[in-house]
């Protein structure tokens, strides 16, 4: 769980860094359609944050059900 909210937030920093070059191939006019260069670039960073907040809601629904287990983190299989 913790790999996918770093994943996530890596996602969101890679797809920020490709969005500012959108935002620079836009503002020097190699995109030439209008509202293409808006859609991908929050496309591309919704998608980190999205997979970032699933993984904070896995590891929060983690900790629940392991304290409404109320079970110890271990268990002795044999006394000596």
């Amino acid at each position: 769980l913790r790999f996918i909210k770093l994943l996530g937030l890596t996602v969101a920093i890679v797809n920020f860094m490709i969005g500012l070059w959108f935002i620079f191939k836009k503002i020097f006019g190699t995109i030439n359609e209008p509202g293409y260069a808006s859609i991908i670039i929050s496309i591309l960073f919704s998608t980190g944050l999205i997979l970032f907040a699933i993984g904070i809601i896995g590891e929060y629904l983690n900790k629940l059900f392991k304290s409404s287990q109320n079970m110890p983190l271990y268990s002795i299989d044999e006394e000596v």
